[in-house]
This record gives structure tokens, sequence and C-alpha cells, in this order.
């Protein structure tokens, strides 16, 4: 349990913060490596699947192109999803962490004196 009144334990937690923070920058910008790559790849390939397709939305592309794609499109997508899940998680930490360095900071504040 925090004691609230130790403001080391909620430096400890705001650092905790941070880090998680210089991996949620790293893990987004791998998914978006893996994004732009893929991207590239889909938007080569966009004349010939449109034959097969004319109305073509962006997720159906992706998946199509995947079919006949090489291993390296086919690993791109794989670590767009994987990162993405990763870099939503961290979301869900981070505020959560957030959440309890504001609630333990409006504690300081209302103390009675």
């Amino acid at each position: 349990m925090i004691d609230y009144n130790d403001h080391e334990q909620v430096l400890k937690i705001a650092s905790e913060v941070e880090k998680l923070a210089r991996r949620y920058y790293d893990t987004r910008l791998l998914a978006a490596n893996a994004q732009n790559r893929l991207d590239l790849y889909l938007a080569a390939q966009m004349s010939g699947l449109r034959a097969k397709k004319a109305n073509l939305g962006y997720e159906t592309a992706k998946i199509m192109v995947l079919e006949d794609a090489p291993e390296e499109i086919r690993q791109c997508y794989s670590d767009e999803v994987k990162y993405e899940a990763e870099y939503r998680g961290l979301e869900k930490v981070i505020d959560a962490l957030m959440s309890q360095i504001s609630l333990i900071q409006s504690l300081i504040k209302n103390q009675p004196k």
C-alpha cells in the first residue's frame, strides 16, 4: 500500500510512467514503420487488386495483398498488428498510472492539517 505522504513513492510512479511513455513512443514508431512498408507495397499492387474488385476498401485490400505477398510483407503486417496491440495496451497502463498519481496528489492536497 502506498503511503500518500511518501513523495518518493509518487516520484517512483512518475518515473515508471516516463519509462512506459518512452516504450510507447518506440513501439508506436515500430508500428508506423511496419504500416508504412505495407502501405507502400499495397499502393504498388492497387491496380491489380482493383481489377479483381473495383470498389475496394483499405482493410480488404490489405488482406487481399497478403495472399500472394512475399514473406517480408507478411511480416510487416504481423509487426503492425503486434506493435499496435502493444502500444494500445501501454496507453491503458499509462492512463491508469496517471490516474493513480492524480489521486495521490488530490489526497495530499486535501489532507487535514
